[in-house]
């Protein structure tokens, strides 16, 4: 039985339909999906999913397909599928974080010539509350270079999650989690440090701040602007922010620590202004170092992906 795991992109650029259908790997690709989903194919979970949620499937454009054959209605075949599909959408994210909760779909393919003929069998509906993503990251939409990225990357990335270093498929995890499950601020920055630490120090035990300062310098330059691929600047109303890693590193372990010992960010960090964002909401220092934090465990995991 023809079957796929259909897993929804939101926030494509302007040109990413061009490149359409994509190839990605492992038997997935990247495609146009309009009308594929309507209200009606989840009528059976109507119970537990808002009909506007359900609604909300039919608005989709682009997914992650992976299709595949099996002959169970749900076994080891399916559960491996959409385990492939969730492993490259977090890869999507380490390349292009954006605001997009992970779902899946399986389906069967009713007619080999319409392959809008589905059934859904099962499904992974994200809880409805949104991520609460660093501030220079809520406008990011995925481009065909993302997906060049992806596909270029998808091999290493599967071997070490699969069987290691263990070190960096668990900074991996690290960063993930403090996307799709953790919306304290404070939280996420612990979560992200601990990831980039995990990195860093690839499990040698009792590695000094300044040691590890100093690995983090040799991978990453401290001139780093943490801004410096953020390529939504066109829609500040402000000058273009510039925050250079080597500006802030002691900052950002400071904080870490602040908030290990149950202390709060200082005054007059909240009171700083890095840049204004679209609506003329200041973003402060604080959150700032959230966002280097993300970048910074990011831009470390793409490093050990591509040695």
């Amino acid at each position: 039985m023809d079957k796929a795991t259909v897993a929804p992109i939101s926030h494509g650029a302007w040109d990413f339909e061009q490149f359409l259908p994509f190839t990605i790997g492992q038997g997935v690709t990247v495609e146009r999906i309009p009308g594929l989903f309507s209200a009606s194919h989840f009528e059976l979970w109507r119970d537990y999913v808002s009909l506007n949620d359900r609604k909300d499937f039919e608005s989709v454009r682009y997914a992650l397909v992976h299709d595949f054959s099996s002959s169970e209605h749900l076994g080891k075949i399916e559960q491996d599928s959409h385990e492939l599909v969730h492993r490259l959408f977090v890869l999507l994210r380490l390349v292009k974080p954006t605001r997009s909760r992970f779902s899946a779909v399986q389906v069967k393919r009713l007619d080999p010539k319409d392959p809008t003929r589905i059934e859904i069998f099962r499904f992974t509906h994200p809880i409805q509350v949104p991520l609460n993503i660093p501030e220079a990251e809520t406008l990011n939409t995925v481009n065909p270079h993302d997906l060049e990225t992806v596909r270029d990357l998808a091999p290493r990335f599967l071997e070490t999650i699969a069987r290691g270093p263990a070190y960096v498929g668990r900074a991996i995890r690290y960063y993930e989690e403090g996307y799709a499950d953790i919306r304290d601020p404070a939280l996420q920055f612990i979560i992200w440090l601990m990831g980039i630490e995990c990195v860093v120090s690839r499990e040698e035990e009792g590695v000094a701040r300044d040691a590890l300062q100093r690995k983090i310098a040799a991978a990453v330059p401290l001139d780093t602007n943490i801004y410096e691929h953020w390529g939504e600047y066109a829609y500040l109303p402000g000058p273009f922010p510039v925050l250079r890693l080597g500006e802030i590193i002691d900052d950002m372990f400071e904080l870490r620590n602040r908030f290990a010992h149950g202390l709060w960010v200082p005054q007059q960090w909240i009171s700083r202004v890095i840049f204004t964002r679209p609506g003329r909401e200041a973003v402060s220092y604080a959150d700032a170092l959230r966002g280097a934090a993300a970048f910074l465990l990011r831009r470390l995991i793409l490093i050990a992906l591509s040695s």
